[in-house]
């Protein structure tokens, strides 16, 4: 009788929401969503496998209504469809702020319930997202290709420590044992050389290639209308003549900077950027940090280093080992570190 009746108070409840529900809401960033709508869901904020911003609705044993953290699973940018919005329920969520009762195409029979103004401000709402790549059939260049493309670049010598940094790029673990025992490296050198210079062969400099890199925006610029981009090097490594983008040890010299120093972006947008990173408690404060999608053509021959007058370094023992020559053709920047939603801005070159 007990659960019958906790089943029958459960039913109320989620009526009486629905009849207290409204058509529209506003969140924090000036969006506004409505019953019928849909939108996109992101990734878990935190590192777990649970979202912090979205719960699911469930009858526990004793038939009482009960909210649980959803599990991201498949969930990560897939489609959901708003189908009602609660004015406040503080049992779900502690909180007075709207909420969005939504269901997913994928799982359709689970009662999904977003704080949707939280839920874009930790990224686990998407509030912008391209639908397909600034350069389409572009190549992600991951850690093995720079290293071949370098050492054919540079024409450096192919020698046991070439080899170990090699082994130890394409398998950390291997490259470890490796270093503390030589006879297991003397048995893969042949076979690594010959993988080495297969992919130094084959490396194709016609394709568009694309890296990924975290680094800083500073204060928009009015009078130019966008963002310059500064990337962790530009200060500390490069002079006036040299303009550097790092990513996993490898110096990429860029012979446009300007294509990757500066974001053009018209003050609307990024107004509508800065409100949404600077979080529903508009806080005065927003993160400089950025995650840019770089597209680049890289260039099959061997730098020269550019050097400022009184130059003191030996950049040739500092760069030349790790050093690519390359072109920008693009760049995508988001505020979010999947790199793939929550776009600020993108620059394709002419």
């Amino acid at each position: 009788m007990r659960q019958k009746l906790y089943l029958l108070l459960s039913f109320l409840i989620a009526t009486i929401e629905i009849l207290y529900a409204q058509e529209s809401c506003n969140s924090y960033d000036g969006q506004t969503f409505k019953v019928g709508d849909q939108l996109r869901l992101g990734y878990h904020y935190i590192s777990s496998s649970n979202y912090t911003c979205i719960k699911e609705g469930f009858t526990d044993d004793y038939g009482k209504k009960r909210y649980k953290d959803l599990k991201e699973e498949n969930f990560p940018l897939s489609t959901v469809t708003v189908k009602a919005i609660i004015p406040e329920n503080s049992d779900i969520f502690y909180s007075n702020e709207p909420i969005l009762l939504v269901q997913s195409n994928d799982a359709p029979d689970k009662e999904i319930y977003v704080h949707i103004n939280k839920a874009i401000e930790k990224g686990e709402v998407i509030s912008s997202m391209m639908e397909k790549p600034l350069i389409e059939n572009s190549a992600e260049l991951t850690p093995e290709l720079m290293f071949a493309c370098c050492v054919r670049v540079n024409k450096l010598p192919i020698d046991d420590n070439v080899l170990l940094n090699y082994i130890a790029t394409l398998d950390k673990e291997l490259g470890r044992e490796c270093l503390s025992d030589k006879f297991k490296f003397e048995k893969l050198k042949a076979e690594y050389q010959s993988k080495l210079e297969k992919s130094m062969a084959e490396f194709d400099f016609s394709k568009t290639y694309y890296i990924k890199v975290d680094h800083n925006r500073d204060e928009y610029d009015f009078t130019k209308k966008g963002y310059p981009l500064s990337f962790s090097s530009f200060k500390a490594e490069s002079s006036k003549q040299r303009f550097f983008i790092i990513s996993h040890g490898f110096y990429f010299l860029i012979g446009n900077p300007d294509m990757a120093n500066f974001l053009p972006l018209d003050a609307d947008r990024a107004e509508k950027y800065e409100t949404r990173s600077k979080g529903a408690q508009k806080q005065s404060y927003s993160s400089p940090l950025i995650y840019s999608v770089v597209y680049l053509t890289l260039k099959d021959k061997r730098m020269e280093i550019p050097k400022d007058k009184y130059e003191v370094l030996n950049l040739e023992n500092k760069y030349r080992s790790s050093l690519i020559g390359a072109d920008v053709k693009g760049i995508e920047v988001y505020d979010h570190p999947s790199f793939k939603y929550n776009l600020i801005g993108s620059n394709l070159s002419k």
